[in-house]
């Protein structure tokens, strides 16, 4: 007959052996995780990506607009002076 410490050693064998097998799941688990989220995260680098691409032509657009109406503005405002001044030399004569 076995004496008891066998038993209780037989017992925490298999004990240990469960928690392995779940332990063995768990990571199995993690790494099927991971796995998804690796996945979704490349595909948010890619969004952010074409998202600043997008965004750096749209601020560039800006700039080319900004610039134009400045020298538009400049440019009517010099015709507006010499048409300015063109009258009141007409005026004087």
């Amino acid at each position: 007959m076995p004496s008891p410490e066998i038993g209780l050693l037989l017992e925490l064998v298999l004990d240990l052996k469960k928690d392995i097998s779940i332990v063995r799941t768990d990571i199995t688990s993690l790494q099927e995780e991971t796995a998804k989220n690796t996945v979704i995260l490349d595909d948010h680098a890619r969004r952010s990506t074409a998202s600043e691409a997008r965004l750096d032509k749209l601020e560039k657009r800006d700039q080319m607009l900004n610039g134009f109406f400045k020298i538009s503005a400049g440019l009517l405002s010099a015709a507006g002076s010499i048409v300015a001044i063109l009258e009141i030399i007409r005026r004087l004569h």
